[in-house]
This record gives structure tokens, sequence and C-alpha cells, in this order.
């Protein structure tokens, strides 16, 4: 559970901050989002007790990595990729404007898991940097 893996954490402290979510989008479990650990190791415990998580509303335990954060858009056709975008994440969905950088690896990547899938249909990721600066997926949205 959350409170022992923060507690696990204590005997080998690296500076990586995460957030606790819930794995299904829920904007009002989202609006207090602290980044853990913190010193209040009090506040931090009632704060993961209070997010009520439960085998029926699961959280996940999310690294923070580095901005800026990319999206990426892919379609397939029996898991062979047909077209893919990468793009500068914004606030809201409805506003894309493409990266000025084209990662091969996120292509591979997602033409990879497309194809590991046997996929018709789209593909849309969001990723970020990690601390040495490899793009990684982050999350998996629909998109309609």
């Amino acid at each position: 559970d959350a409170v022992q893996f923060f507690k696990d954490r204590e005997t080998k402290p690296d500076g990586k901050k995460f957030i606790v979510k819930p794995a299904v989008y829920d904007p009002k479990a989202r609006s207090e989002i602290l980044f853990l650990p913190i010193q209040d190791k009090k506040r931090q415990i009632d704060y993961l007790r209070s997010r009520n998580a439960s085998e029926q509303v699961p959280y996940v335990i999310q690294e923070v990595l580095q901005d800026p954060e990319h999206g990426c858009y892919a379609i397939f056709n029996k898991g062979k990729l047909t077209g893919f975008e990468i793009f500068d994440s914004v606030a809201s969905c409805l506003v894309y404007s493409p990266s000025q950088k084209h990662d091969e690896q996120v292509m591979e990547l997602v033409a990879g898991l497309g194809k590991a899938m046997n996929l018709t249909g789209q593909l849309a990721l969001d990723l970020m940097h990690t601390s040495t600066g490899q793009l990684v997926p982050i999350e998996c949205n629909p998109r309609c």
C-alpha cells in the first residue's frame, strides 16, 4: 500500500517525487495533489488515507517526471502503423501543435505496441522525460 511504499523509500532517499492518483480519471480526487514524500509525515499519512483507495477504487503511484510533457497519436490497421504524430501537450485536449522534436524511439515504441496488440484503431499516449532525458509513456488516453 502507499503508506508502506513511502515508508520503505525513507531508507533510500533519491530525491524522486511521486503523485498518488486514481487509476480511473476522477477530477474531484485530482483537485488536491501533493508531490510526495513531504517532510510532514503525519500530513503525508493523512493525505494518503484520505484517498480512500480500495480494490473498487484503485489508485496508482506515479513518479513525477521532467517537463515538458508530450503526447502522441497513432492510427493502426491490423497492427500496422498508418499514422503518427508527436505533439506538445497542453491543458486542453482540443488544442494541438506538432512538436518540433520527432522522437524515433517513441514511434518505435508505439509501432511495437500496435503490432503486439494487432491493433486496428487509434492509440494516444502521454509522455514525459526521465531524469536521464528518456521520453517514456505515462498514460494511455482514449480519443474520439
